[in-house]
């Protein structure tokens, strides 16, 4: 584990009321995401669809992600096959293995994560009892570059449609059906591609002329939409993720699509029509899930939260509820037109996260090319409303390569930045402004998919002019893309099949988390496109709007037609209008008295609290407690950093009366003491919590010993108002060999390092028990070894336990001690003290 970074992205533990083992299911399926654990525990869609399964008791359900090339080395070295996240089973074990694909460059690690199962890369070469493989996310919009890694794909939106291709493979090998009818039976399912029934077609010139489907396969496929997104509830029980998650929030999706239609935007034209949660459903979640889940901040996910048709109010009274508890609310999704001086007033009630806009353009013609119709005066109000009310710091971004962009455009983006910059300055001056800068990409089923793509020595040049129009700008930081990033999105998300090919020779060469800067090696992907004899422009090229194209076999219910319609008239410079306002303009999409399209929702009057207000809270009389608890286990792979922030969460979700700090970003009164080193295990590590009443220590511990996993699991509670630092005055370690061996000879005293504070040293039964004096600041176990056998812990396979410590308190001028238990006649202790 020594040699593996963030070994809590596989061995930690997660504070979650999860599902036991069932003892003989139905099914066994593993949900995969192809990217860190961070980054998948942060995907709401993800996190939706397995609390959906847990509540089938049939099912096995357990998730898996992407490993780090370091842990990947060690389960190819140990020829251990990668397992599942929970339960540890092998991914040839499972029946079925869902993968939530969100982003094209994460199609390597797909192909490392089979391969790491014992899985064949292609669907064509499973045989008999090999899990099927499925597909969905917002890639597969078009699926075809990837189409030959899976056995089927799911197409659209899978709440529904993934109970029933389930339900078909249960019943199929319930059945006896070979792998290929249990295939075939799936088609019968909408929204479900298995593309092994489908053969493209090429023209001689190498254009793709369509496809040729099997028997009973149909021609397109149909997109599945959920018709009523209120049948779906968010996660009601979320996971605290054994390493702070990307996105270290809990989420509620407020509404799904999106009516603006901006001409880039994928997701606004595939997530079509836009539909609403109902406002009284989200404020009942607010009550009965965020205010218990522990985290502070609660994301109302939108692809534009503040279009929600009551936005405004649905805030007030939600931060009514979550103001006493110090959460606060982000609106990741804000569009520049619709955000008022209300909506920002009542987003900083707890605390001011970072401000982002996006103009997309420096130009207003270049903005009604792309359909983004707001004016350079709307965007430097709503400048001016941000920094107004306190915020430091505002992120804009933009984009180049689009269709029609001059020159001019280019300085106008360092010309509407800087003019920002002179409003935040006027309110502070050291207020900033943040530009990124990212390529357009062309994507399938929007009015740019016949779109060219720049080349990448275009792109290189067009982001070398602003990075000189910036130059060394103070207060302003300029940020861009990689073009290498771009060009390589670009060829996948407009590819063929004949892409699947790049994408398993780069894999072969040794291509993974192509998505993150300082792992993409761009010259793999070159060398896979020349041994394929294939060049980039196949796909970055404009299409013509005559030609068949890849993505035409999935019919996502916004017509060719209209597309083609906007096409035209971004080539014209001429805008369309917000049809949930200005009327239907004929997409397609809707299906009127099938699907549930709220607009204008109604609010009940707000709910009555009992519970006392922050600044009534901080008047109350306060207490602190200590807390003793163990570290074990998946507990000990994670950094101290990880474990606090566990820990500050289960105190959070426990209804006990926490005291919070005071100023811009309240927190929890915590404290813990110096941090052990990732790997070493504790019988008695603490931490000191302040309420703000007094509160039966018992009682404490009973709360605590309930919510905390094992590995966690609690000991003692001792009232004991005093600082961290100064409680801790000598701790004792034990080193053993781990596995077979012995530990070395341990070094004369008159050698040994004494400013490690090693007070004691003895060997006994071939083991080593230390004696430390604590200091505050510390390293706890730093310099042992070194101190004791004259060597580096990587130099040896040892296993070094804390197992306990002597913590005092100080009162009249006299340090007494509370831990362990040594006094007759403590009072408020509890826990014995004991193991």
């Amino acid at each position: 584990m020594s040699s593996i970074s963030k070994p809590s992205r596989y061995f930690g533990i997660e504070i979650n009321p999860l599902k036991k083992k069932p003892k003989n299911p139905s099914l066994k399926i593993c949900l995969a995401f192809p990217e860190t654990y961070e980054l998948g525990m942060s995907h709401y869609g993800f996190l939706l669809l397995y609390q959906l399964l847990k509540e089938d008791k049939s099912l096995l359900v357990d998730r898996v992600f992407s490993p780090w090339p370091d842990r990947e080395n060690s389960l190819r070295e140990r020829k251990e096959e990668l397992a599942s996240y929970e339960f540890g089973v092998p991914l040839s074990g499972f029946d079925v293995i869902g993968f939530s694909l969100a982003y094209e460059l994460s199609l390597t690690n797909v192909l490392a994560m089979l391969d790491l199962g014992g899985i064949p890369l292609s669907s064509r070469d499973r045989k008999g009892q090999a899990p099927i493989i499925i597909g969905g996310g917002a890639l597969v919009a078009n699926p075809e570059p990837f189409a030959a890694f899976f056995d089927a794909i799911f197409i659209g939106e899978g709440e529904e449609g993934i109970t029933e291709m389930l339900a078909a493979v249960r019943e199929g090998r319930r059945s006896g059906l070979t792998r290929n009818q249990l295939l075939r039976s799936l088609v019968r399912i909408e929204g479900v591609y298995v593309p092994g029934l489908y053969r493209p077609i090429y023209r001689e010139n190498g254009d793709l002329k369509g496809f040729e489907s099997k028997k009973k396969a149909p021609e397109t496929i149909k997109r599945r939409i959920v018709a009523d997104i209120d049948k779906f509830l968010p996660p009601s029980s979320p996971i605290f993720p054994s390493t702070k998650p990307v996105h270290d929030r809990i989420a509620i999706e407020i509404s799904r699509g999106c009516t603006r239609g901006c001409r880039f935007c994928q997701a606004g034209y595939y997530y079509r029509p836009r539909r609403e949660r109902k406002a009284d459903s989200v404020l009942d979640y607010m009550r009965k899930v965020v205010l218990t889940s522990g985290y502070d901040e609660v994301g109302l996910l939108s692809l534009s939260s503040s279009d929600y048709s009551c936005v405004n109010e649905l805030l007030k009274q939600s931060m009514d509820i979550l103001e006493r508890e110090k959460i606060s609310i982000s609106l990741p999704s804000l569009r520049i037109d619709t955000i008022s001086e209300d909506l920002v007033r009542e987003v900083k009630r707890v605390r001011k996260g970072g401000f982002t806009i996006a103009p997309e353009a420096g130009r207003e013609k270049l903005r009604g090319v792309i359909n983004k119709d707001i004016t350079d005066r709307e965007i430097l109000s709503t400048v001016a409303w941000i920094f107004e009310n306190g915020w430091r710091t505002v992120k804009m971004y933009f984009m180049i390569g689009l269709p029609g962009e001059e020159e001019e455009d280019l300085y106008a983006i360092r010309d509407l930045s800087e003019e920002a910059l002179k409003i935040a300055q006027r309110r502070g001056r050291r207020n900033t402004v943040t530009v990124s800068v990212s390529t357009f990409v062309p994507k399938p089923h929007t009015p740019f998919q016949w779109s060219e793509q720049i080349s990448r020595v275009e792109m290189e040049r067009k982001i070398g002019i602003l990075k000189r129009a910036f130059g060394r700008r103070k207060n302003i930081t300029f940020k861009w893309n990689s073009p290498h990033m771009s060009w390589l999105e670009g060829i996948i998300s407009r590819g063929d099949r004949r892409v699947g090919k790049i994408i398993e020779k780069s894999f072969k060469l040794g291509a993974r988390f192509d998505a993150w800067s300082d792992q993409l090696n761009v010259d793999l992907w070159e060398r896979a496109l020349s041994s394929l004899g294939m060049t980039p422009d196949t796909y970055t090229r404009e299409r013509r709007t005559d030609e068949f194209l890849p993505w035409d076999i999935i019919d996502t219910g916004v017509t060719k037609a209209f597309l083609l319609r906007e096409w035209e008239k971004a080539r014209a410079g001429k805008a369309t209008e917000d049809c949930s306002t200005k009327g239907c303009k004929g997409c397609g999409v809707c299906r009127v008295g099938e699907i549930e399209t709220r607009i204008s929702l109604p609010l009940s009057p707000p709910e009555e609290s009992a519970a006392p207000e922050m600044g009534e809270r901080s008047r109350l009389m306060q207490a602190s407690y200590l807390v003793v608890h163990r570290k074990a286990g998946g507990a000990a792979s994670q950094s101290a950093l990880e474990l606090q922030s566990l820990l500050s969460r289960t105190l959070r979700s426990s209804g006990l009366p926490l005291a919070f700090s005071e100023g811009f970003n309240p927190k929890p009164k915590i404290s813990f003491p110096p941090a052990l080193p990732v790997g070493i295990e504790s019988r008695a590590e603490c931490f000191l919590v302040t309420l703000v009443r007094e509160t039966s220590p018992s009682d404490i511990l009973s709360i605590l010993k309930r919510l905390l996993p094992r590995e966690l699991k609690p000991t003692a509670v001792i009232e004991a108002s005093t600082r961290m630092s100064s409680l801790i005055l000598e701790e004792r370690f034990k080193i053993e060999p781990d596995g077979a061996g012995s530990l070395p000879a341990i070094l004369p005293e008159k050698e040994r390092d004494k400013t490690a504070g090693i007070k004691k040293v003895v060997k006994r039964g071939g083991n080593v028990y230390v004696s430390i004096e604590r200091a505050p600041g510390k390293s706890a176990v730093k310099s042992i070894v070194g101190g004791i056998f004259g060597c580096t812990l990587s130099d040896l396979r040892i296993k070094i336990t804390k197992t306990s410590a002597d913590i005092y308190i100080e009162q009249n001028h006299e340090k007494r001690q509370i831990y362990p238990h040594k006094q007759q006649g403590l009072r408020n202790a509890g826990g014995s003290g004991r193991e």
